[in-house]
């Protein structure tokens, strides 16, 4: 079956349920997938219960409601037949409403994650173009490539005005000390972790009245090139996108923060900050 076919029948079978029980896993790409498709579903006036979840297990599924996996779900041979599965890894799962990129040719791991087979499955549950800066989301969490259909989502979202290209420092976080200390994607070694360190070449980038962050981006590389990898080094500084349509613009920060609280047991904050609420952007 092609990508199109599986995609049709997926959201054909969201748009027969009236509730729906939505599971996902507990990362940004899952929690971003989930959130595209509990967009979509709510427009439709449809209900739904979302959960994360490091893992699942058959057993854990019942059916009295239609159930929703997303970023889950798909190596699980045993899943009930009707339970709906929206992924990207190796499947094993062979129930009818299944939807993923592997099955179709296309590479799960650079080129489609959950949350951009989500989008396409929400683009034919109605007209959600505005959420393809969620799907960016996965796409950032999962380190994959822009090619494929994840460059066609991007090229969708910059011609609707919903996503904006820009290039700057990769690094997630609220200010620049905490974008270097915080970095594990890559991962800085001497400064990833090391407040001080990290203060210290702020500090030699000071003119007096802010950092000048080429001459930081500069001192930052000299301080970690003699242990981290050439490939960890280029992507410190690159092709960025602003997200027009979400509570934190920047995308690779709002991608960082929703997976820090999906690992550390505030998946409901997680979840909100996808759904657009920015009640509790403080606390996250």
């Amino acid at each position: 079956m092609s990508l199109e076919d599986a995609v049709a029948r997926v959201a054909e079978q969201l748009m027969r349920q009236e509730f729906v029980e939505v599971y996902a896993h507990y990362d940004t790409d899952g929690i971003a997938a989930a959130s595209i498709l509990c967009h979509a579903l709510l427009r439709q006036n449809r209900h739904f219960r979302l959960r994360l979840l490091a893992r699942i297990e058959p057993g854990q599924i019942t059916e009295e409601h239609a159930t929703l996996l997303c970023d889950l779900g798909a190596g699980i041979e045993e899943l009930p037949s009707e339970v709906i599965v929206v992924d990207h890894h190796l499947p094993a799962f062979k129930g009818k409403y299944h939807v993923n990129p592997r099955e179709s040719g296309i590479d799960g791991d650079c080129e489609l994650s959950s949350s951009g087979t989500a989008y396409l499955v929400a683009q034919q549950m109605g007209d959600n173009r505005d959420l393809s800066g969620l799907a960016m989301l996965g796409m950032i969490g999962d380190r994959q490539a822009l090619q494929g259909m994840n460059l066609e989502i991007f090229n969708e979202g910059v011609a609707e005005g919903i996503i904006t290209p820009n290039r700057g420092l990769r690094l997630s976080g609220r200010d620049l000390h905490e974008r270097y200390v915080n970095a594990l994607h890559p991962y800085l070694p001497g400064l990833s972790g090391e407040p001080a360190a990290v203060q210290e070449i702020l500090d030699r980038s000071h003119d007096g009245k802010e950092p000048d962050e080429d001459l930081l981006l500069s001192l930052a590389l000299l301080r970690v090139s003699p242990l981290a990898t050439p490939a960890a080094m280029e992507s410190v500084y690159g092709d960025l996108c602003d997200l027009e349509r979400e509570v934190i613009t920047d995308a690779h920060t709002l991608s960082g923060l929703v997976d820090a609280c999906g690992k550390t047991g505030h998946g409901g904050l997680a979840a909100a900050l996808c759904m657009r609420s920015n009640a509790n952007l403080g606390e996250a």
